[in-house]
């Protein structure tokens, strides 16, 4: 049996220092698919928007406009035990 879904995640980061402050603004869609009760695949494209100054936003320089493709693979061997690996964030 196998199963897909359609997934949205948002992430936010306010990172400071001394030589000032940013924010981050992360925000990934995709799909995940069941191949076994026990092992999914994901992928998708994350983009995201940086904030330097109040009011200043623009895509983050990693990547042409920010965004970049995702992906991952996630295990379940057992009740509450996972494992994940993936790229890029």
């Amino acid at each position: 049996m196998t199963n897909s879904s359609v997934y949205l995640d948002y992430e936010f980061g306010r990172y400071l220092n001394k030589t000032g402050e940013l924010d981050d603004n992360h925000v990934t869609v995709g799909i995940d698919h069941a191949l076994f009760p026990w092992l999914y695949l994901r992928a998708g494209a994350g983009i995201d928007f940086l904030a330097t100054a109040v009011g200043t936003w623009a895509p983050a320089s990693t990547s042409p406009g920010g965004v970049r493709l995702t992906w991952a693979i996630n295990t379940t061997p057992c009740r509450k035990c996972t494992a994940n690996s993936g790229g890029p964030r």
